[in-house]
């Protein structure tokens, strides 16, 4: 039998060994993918807090003056929120949201699920 050199030997056991770049180059990208997902988020969850907050300086003095009754007649809004009454409704569209408008004279889990009464 012939003896290998000890060379020969880690040439051997080397070349079995998977291919090193191959994971190199995926655990790269993978982090590049994590730290990707990460900035996205961190930036739509800043634009969101920016959001509300113009939405908050705009409409919050408006909303503050803006005269309403304290009468109990639910409205669902086009945007399917049960308003107290019309002139919440009303003080919302004046406020911030133009295109608002009643969808039905009930709240809007009654309109929905066909509970209310003409």
């Amino acid at each position: 039998a012939q003896r290998k050199s000890s060379s020969q030997l880690l040439l051997r056991e080397t070349s079995t060994l998977p291919n090193l770049d191959y994971y190199i180059i995926t655990m790269v990208f993978s982090i590049y993918l994590q730290v990707t997902e990460i900035i996205i988020v961190f930036f739509f969850a800043l634009y969101s807090v920016a959001w509300c907050m113009s939405l908050h300086e705009n409409g919050g003095s408006c909303l503050a003056t803006c005269a309403t009754t304290k009468n109990y007649s639910p409205v669902c809004g086009t945007d399917y929120v049960t308003y107290i009454n019309p002139t919440s409704l009303q003080c919302r569209k004046t406020c911030l949201q133009p295109e608002l408008g009643i969808a039905h004279f009930s709240s809007c889990a009654d309109w929905l699920t066909g509970n209310f009464r003409l």
